[in-house]
């Protein structure tokens, strides 16, 4: 009698954790493309320079310059149907010899809720919660030395 209260609950547990798991599943990838966008906007600066602007207008008139689709251009999460990608002005990331660890994009963390993309001048994106967030976005250029220590 208890083995088979015990394997209920067991039971009960298991099938929670796999709901919850199967739920975070289409907001995973709508980040995922969401990088993706963010580094086909980012291999367009390389290639085309920067936009005429960092509006959100400006932004969609460069991609659709560069020969990109407009769906490209925005965040799959935003629930949004305009671009809201911020690109960091002073990154310079047409120029060799930039430091790797600039900022150069980012989003805002009413994308995903709860933090937001950033993508770097190396080439490389990562999701950003919270503390570390504000802390890429304050200060893109030389966000290392907040507090003396890299994340």
């Amino acid at each position: 009698m208890h083995f088979r209260i015990a394997l209920i609950v067991v039971g009960v547990i298991a099938l929670t954790v796999a709901v919850a798991s199967v739920l975070r599943v289409p907001e995973l990838s709508r980040r995922i493309a969401c990088q993706q966008n963010m580094k086909h906007i980012a291999m367009a600066v390389k290639v085309y320079g920067m936009p005429d602007g960092q509006d959100a207008a400006a932004l969609l008139r460069f991609g659709e310059s560069a020969g990109m689709a407009p769906e490209e251009m925005i965040c799959p999460s935003s629930g949004l149907d305009k671009c809201n990608y911020v690109i960091v002005p002073h990154s310079l990331v047409t120029k060799q010899g930039v430091d790797n660890r600039l900022v150069v994009m980012y989003e805002p963390k009413s994308n995903h809720g709860d933090g937001g993309n950033i993508f770097f001048a190396d080439g490389h994106a990562t999701f950003a919660r919270g503390a570390l967030y504000d802390r890429y976005v304050r200060n893109p250029t030389r966000w290392w030395d907040d507090e003396g220590k890299q994340p």
